[in-house]
This record gives C-alpha cells, sequence and structure tokens, in this order.
C-alpha cells in the first residue's frame, strides 16, 4: 500500500459547529466560546482542539461569573474572618486564581497569547483541517 493509500484510509476528523457552542455551557461560557471563534487567527483551531476550546471555556465562564460576583461584593471580600477569628484569602479569590492559571495552560497551547501565536507561526501545521 502506498503512503497516499494510506492516507486516504485515514479517518477524517469530526466536523466541528464552531458557531454553535455545546449546550453544556453556560451562559457566560458561550459568550467565551464565541469570542474565541470570532478572534480566533485563521488555521490556530482545528477540530481536534473543541474539547479543549469547551473546557476553556468553561474555566472562562467561571472566571468572568466568579470576578463578578467578587466585584459586586467590594473590595471587603478578598479577606474574610474565619469563625476562630483569623482572617485569610476568600475562597473566591482562590478560585479565580486557580482558574486564571488553568485557562492560561489552555491559551498557551490553542495560541490565545502573543508568544504562543508567535511560536505556532514559526512551526505551521502540516496539513489543514477545518477551520472557523
Amino acid at each position: 500500500m502506498t503512503e497516499h493509500q494510506l492516507h486516504a484510509t485515514e479517518m477524517k476528523p469530526r466536523e466541528v459547529a464552531w458557531n454553535t457552542p455545546p449546550e453544556s455551557l453556560s451562559e457566560a461560557s458561550k459568550a467565551a466560546w464565541a469570542y474565541v471563534v470570532h478572534h480566533a487567527p485563521p488555521d490556530v483551531l482545528h477540530a481536534l482542539d473543541a474539547a479543549m476550546l469547551e473546557r476553556w471555556a468553561k474555566c472562562a465562564g467561571r472566571y468572568r461569573e466568579a470576578a463578578a460576583q467578587l466585584n459586586r461584593a467590594g473590595i471587603g471580600a478578598l479577606l474574610i474572618k474565619t469563625p476562630s477569628g483569623e482572617v485569610q484569602c476568600s475562597p473566591l479569590r482562590n478560585e479565580i486564581r486557580a482558574l486564571g492559571q488553568e485557562m492560561r495552560g489552555y491559551e498557551t497551547q490553542m495560541g490565545f497569547t502573543p508568544m504562543a501565536r508567535r511560536r505556532m507561526s514559526a512551526h505551521p501545521a502540516a496539513h489543514s483541517e477545518q477551520t472557523p
């Protein structure tokens, strides 16, 4: 079998309806998904990235919701007093920090940062898949 015949028999990646975010996403997460799909540079998103984009959108949606909740509560909500009288960081602040760190990993992998895009343009994909 020739190399061309091997490639012809490979499974094709599933198509992604980029303009329709997954139903499992919250409204804030759907907005994050739509923003990425609309603003992603050409050839950055591929069908294989859909699951990673979904995870990023879930984090981004929850990040925005938590940040809004913290903003509504005011600066005093950054610290809380425990029943024993100790002062510690708000669990909401810790959640925002953890979500930001998780998002940063996805953003680096998917080319959402200037440095990641520069790295990706230095190593163009060997073949093209469906892009938004």
